[in-house]
C-alpha cells in the first residue's frame, strides 16, 4: 500500500526541508517500509501542506498560508508538480476535494467554501458560508471537506467558550446543501465518505467514528487524517497537548500542556483489530492528511529523478502511543543495563584481577616495610 501524507504546522519553510533533500509531502510505501519526500519548488516559502485530494491522475495540495495559500498539482505519474497556483478568495485553507470537476477549498479565516476551477485555478466565486458567520475572522474552525451521497459535507470545532480552541468541545459536520449538522464531536476532522457510510475523527479523544459507531480507540493520540480501503484504516497520528496526565484528552498541539504521543502513519485492520504504526517523528510533529493511492504511483526511477528515498520503521504492538519522558525514561534505564553488565564483565576479566591482585600486593610490602 502506498499512502500519502503531509507534514503541518512546521517550524521551518519548505525550502529548509528541500535543502536537506526531505519536504512536508511525502509517500509511505508500507510493502517495502520507503518514505519517498516530494520535491515542492524552493520559492515556495509556506510552513506545511493543509489539503490533499487526488483525482483523475493528479495529486492536489495546498500550502499553509493564512493570507495567500497556495495549490499545487503532481502528476500521480512521475509525482512532478505540473502547475501551481494562489487560491484567491481562500484564508487559512485547511482541506480540499474535487465535486464536478470543482475544486472545493475549505477557506478556514473566512468561515466558508471557495470554489476552483481545475484548469486554471481560477478563483469561480462562494460555494457555501456557514451560517451566522462573516468573512472576518475564524470564528467555528472549518478544516475539513468530503463528498457524501452526492452532498459537500465540512467539519467544523465550532465557538470557543474561551481563548484557545481546547475550548471548543461542541463540533460538528454540516451538509452544505441544507446546512444540516450532525454529531456532537470534541474536535472533528477528516471527514469521509466510503460506501455510503461516513467516518470522521474525533481528535482529542483519539477515536474514529462511523457514524455514530466507534471503530477505533487510541490513547494519547491526537488523530487527523483518515482514509479508508476495505477493511483497512489509515489515520494521521500527530502530537498533541495534555494539561493533565491523567486525562484521557489530548488538545490541539497549539495549546498548552505536556506533550504526548508521536507523529506517524498508522494502519488499522477493523477485523483482525491489529495495528501497524509507522514512527515519522523524526521528520516532523504533526500530520494533516493521509491518502491510499494507486500502487503504480509513482513507478518508475524515482531516484533519477532526484527523490530521496528512506527507510523507516514499523510496529507491530498495542502499546506503540507511549508519552516521550516514558521513552526517553526507558531509554536511560536500558543503558544504564549496559553499563553495569560491562563493569561485571571488567571484573570478571583477567587483566582486571591481575591489575587488583598486584595493588593489593603493592600495598601489603608498603604497610609491612
Amino acid at each position: 500500500m502506498k499512502i500519502l501524507f503531509d507534514f503541518c504546522n512546521t517550524t521551518k519553510s519548505s525550502l529548509f526541508y528541500q535543502n536537506r533533500n526531505v519536504s512536508q509531502l511525502g509517500i509511505l510505501d508500507t510493502e517495502t517500509s520507503i518514505i519517498i519526500f516530494l520535491k515542492i519548488p524552493k520559492h515556495i516559502r509556506d510552513h506545511g501542506i493543509t489539503g490533499v485530494t487526488c483525482h483523475d491522475g493528479y495529486i492536489y495540495c495546498v500550502t499553509q498560508s493564512a493570507a495567500k495559500p497556495k495549490i499545487l498539482k503532481v502528476s500521480e505519474k512521475d509525482l512532478r508538480v505540473v502547475k501551481e497556483g494562489v487560491l484567491a478568495g481562500s484564508k487559512d485553507v485547511h482541506s480540499v476535494v474535487i465535486h464536478k470537476d470543482i475544486l472545493l477549498a475549505c477557506s478556514t479565516g473566512t468561515n466558508s467554501v471557495e470554489s476552483y476551477s481545475l484548469d486554471s485555478f481560477e478563483h469561480k466565486g462562494l460555494y457555501w458560508q456557514h451560517p451566522k458567520t462573516s468573512r472576518g475572522g475564524d470564528v467555528v474552525h472549518l478544516n475539513g471537506i468530503c463528498v457524501h451521497q452526492g452532498d459537500v459535507w465540512v467539519s467544523c470545532m465550532g465557538l470557543k467558550s474561551g481563548e484557545r480552541w481546547s475550548s471548543a468541545r461542541n463540533g460538528y459536520l454540516v451538509n452544505t446543501k441544507d446546512n444540516q449538522t450532525k454529531y456532537n464531536i470534541f474536535h472533528p476532522h477528516s471527514p469521509k465518505s466510503y460506501r455510503s457510510r461516513l467516518y470522521f475523527c474525533e481528535s482529542s479523544s483519539g477515536t474514529v467514528y462511523m457514524g455514530t459507531q466507534k471503530v477505533v480507540v487510541l490513547k494519547n493520540s491526537y488523530i487527523r487524517g483518515l482514509d479508508v480501503d476495505g477493511d483497512k484504516l489509515v489515520l494521521g497520528i500527530s502530537g498533541g497537548r495534555k494539561k493533565s496526565r491523567s486525562l484521557k484528552v489530548v488538545n490541539n498541539p497549539a495549546d498548552s500542556g505536556h506533550y504526548v504521543s508521536k507523529c506517524g502513519v498508522l494502519l488499522y485492520d477493523q477485523v483482525t483489530r491489529n495495528k501497524t504504526y509507522y514512527n515519522l517523528s523524526n521528520y516532523e510533529k504533526e500530520i494533516y492528511d493521509v491518502k491510499i493511492l494507486n500502487n503504480s504511483v509513482g513507478d518508475i526511477d524515482l531516484h533519477f529523478n532526484g527523490f530521496v528515498k528512506i527507510g523507516v520503521s514499523s510496529q507491530d504492538t498495542e502499546n506503540i502511543f507511549v508519552s516521550e519522558i516514558v521513552r526517553q525514561k526507558e531509554a536511560l534505564e536500558g543503558e544504564l543495563i549496559k553499563y553495569q553488565r560491562r563493569i561485571l564483565e571488567i571484573e570478571k576479566s583477567m587483566p582486571y584481577r591481575l591489575v587488583k591482585f598486584f595493588k593489593r600486593s603493592k600495598r601489603y610490602i608498603f604497610n609491612h616495610s
